[in-house]
């Protein structure tokens, strides 16, 4: 969809800008080709028409002849065609895009709450581990106590 709308942009530029300077200037070296030329390429036009067009496109508007007018009439209607095909897509893919859009945020949402799920229980886990540690050395504690009372509670027991 997004390569759609970009290349109807790109297309539509072309067609209202520099095909206009070529269809209507006087061929100097100022006007660059080289974006019809390329665009012209993905218009599926007949091979003769593109083998034709850059020799057209060079070519003053008033030294154009009636096929050089007919091949600038196809680049023309090419470019229009093209046009009309990718507005169809823009405007049909539009519905799909948003649903793809609404989905792909609710998967982020849904990424951003399991990360911040994730993270308290790191926390707690952390947490339990440093009290399990703690009580661990309490225990210690209290077993190196009662065995320092051991000798005297034996003596007594005497």
């Amino acid at each position: 969809y997004a390569a759609a709308v970009a290349e109807k942009e790109e297309v539509e530029t072309a067609l209202a800008h520099d095909f206009r300077l070529l269809r209507d200037g006087d061929g100097e070296a100022s006007h660059d080709t080289s974006k019809l030329l390329s665009l012209s390429a993905r218009l599926s036009l007949d091979e003769s028409l593109l083998t034709a067009l850059p020799s057209v496109l060079a070519k003053k508007a008033t030294e154009r002849g009636s096929f050089d007018a007919m091949v600038v009439a196809q680049l023309e209607e090419g470019l229009m065609n093209k046009v009309a095909k990718l507005k169809e897509i823009v405007i049909t893919g539009a519905p799909a895009a948003a649903a793809r859009d609404a989905a792909v945020e609710e998967a982020q949402r849904a990424i951003d709450a399991a990360k911040d799920s994730q993270q308290a229980a790191a926390d707690e886990l952390k947490a339990a581990n440093d009290s399990q540690q703690k009580r661990a050395e309490d225990a210690e504690a209290v077993k190196a106590a009662i065995g320092a009372q051991g000798p005297a509670v034996k003596a007594a027991a005497e």
